[in-house]
């Protein structure tokens, strides 16, 4: 019993690599972003910077406020709509592309056992074969396995077309070439299924900003239930569970076999069949595991990223995001802010450029409007809207390392996005 639990939990290190959420580091995300274009960003920096332009003249000339406040409304709800459907856009072509990644990296560890049984019949065939010029066995077991030598072959010959397929379809989004010893495991997303609550996830459902022009009304997109999303889930993870112990249950059978042959009780056809039972196993955790893997990717897009948007986002979307700064707002680091139900979720993505930790170091940051100290934090935090004054046209954030202040910068307060100001 000690020693099958002993292999069970080693096999469960291997087969699921980052048990958490974290582990998911947007790795299709970074491969994905050069397929939605530039024209988002370039988009967005025209929008940030009319935006800049008429706040600054709607508060040079107040004679003109009226126009300047409806420019101010327009421009704020076109930089959110269109944020958003660039946001959306990302996130759906990496949660497409891990998926296919998934199928991709099955169909590679298939392949593996494919050639091992074509090794194995090769083998037999030849034996067969030699067997055949000493009178061994007779002619039809010769042809037989020849028979099954080819069979094998052209399954394998139909397997590569399926993978460079999907080979093609990857790399014409991705632009990279997908090669046998990438890391897949990348494109898992692998988490404790029964630790989730679906009703308690937070969801983000569009980018938000800490202050709202005056008249500003954003809509809010009605939630989706994701019982039905969260039930595949769970039902994958109980799949996973028995797939995992069919698997242990196979490996202690190979061990037995072998001691039993050795001790003359077994014969070398029980260990092959115990042998194939074990890369039959092996086959169905992979795949069990992949299948928990795209389900909770649905569950993440069905709840608008409530399992990874604590995660860091790849360093392509972060360069993508930046070059969408204007120019008056341009600094270091990266921050977004969400929309969610509770109130608005600031997201310190990069940290400024003079905010350098070591690893052992605790960064947190003290973060004020108008005088008023909106929340103190170490990572991304929720905070509640605030009511703009116009002499106060940035937030100001204070970065600590290990309680010592270590800088200042400005935060744009309109906008869903944007860089630490000096």
């Amino acid at each position: 019993m000690k020693r099958t639990f002993v292999i069970a939990a080693a096999l469960a290190l291997t087969f699921c690599t980052g048990i958490a959420a974290y582990a998911y580091n947007n790795y299709c995300d970074g491969l994905t972003v050069s397929s939605v274009g530039n024209e988002y960003p370039v988009q967005l920096k025209n929008i940030g910077t009319q935006f800049d332009d008429c706040l600054d003249k709607s508060q040079k000339d107040t004679s003109e406020s009226s126009d300047s406040a409806q420019s101010l409304k327009d421009l704020y709800t076109q930089r959110i709509e269109v944020f958003d459907e660039y946001t959306a856009e990302l996130t759906t072509a990496e949660y497409d592309t891990a998926k296919k990644m998934i199928d991709y990296d099955l169909l590679l560890k298939k392949l593996e056992l494919l050639y091992d049984e074509y090794k194995v019949l090769k083998e037999q065939s030849q034996k067969s074969s030699e067997l055949f010029k000493i009178g061994g066995c007779d002619k039809s077991t010769v042809e037989s396995d020849k028979k099954a030598v080819e069979s094998k072959y052209y399954e394998i010959q139909a397997h590569l077309t399926d993978i460079n397929a999907l080979k093609m379809d990857i790399e014409a989004v991705t632009g990279i070439t997908l090669t046998s010893d990438l890391n897949y495991e990348q494109a898992y997303l692998i988490t404790d299924v029964i630790s989730l609550n679906p009703g308690s996830l937070t969801r983000i459902t569009g980018g938000g900003s800490l202050c709202v022009p005056e008249g500003v009304e954003l809509e809010e997109p009605e939630l989706s239930d994701i019982t039905p999303q969260y039930n595949a889930a769970l039902k994958c993870y109980y799949a996973l569970g028995a797939a995992m112990r069919e698997y242990v249950a196979a490996e202690e059978n190979i061990r037995k076999c072998e001691f039993s042959l050795k001790m003359g009780e077994a014969t070398a056809e029980q260990l092959k069949a115990a042998t194939d039972e074990k890369a039959e196993k092996y086959m169905n955790a992979c795949t069990a595991k992949a299948e928990l893997a795209k389900s909770l990717i649905e569950l993440d897009r069905a709840s608008s990223g409530a399992l990874t948007y604590l995660n860091s986002i790849s360093y392509a979307r972060a360069a993508a995001y930046k070059s969408a700064v204007s120019d008056a707002q341009s600094g270091s680091g990266l921050w977004l802010m969400g929309r969610t139900s509770n109130g608005i979720l600031f997201m310190p993505t990069l940290l400024p450029k003079d905010v350098v930790p070591d690893k052992e170091d605790i960064v947190t940051y003290k973060l004020e409007y108008n005088g008023k100290r909106i929340a103190i934090a170490g990572g991304f935090c929720l905070i509640q809207p605030q009511e703009y004054k116009e002499e106060c046209r940035y937030a100001q954030i204070t970065y600590y390392i290990n309680g010592t202040m270590i800088g200042v910068y400005k935060v744009d307060v309109f906008s869903p996005y944007g860089e630490f100001i000096s």
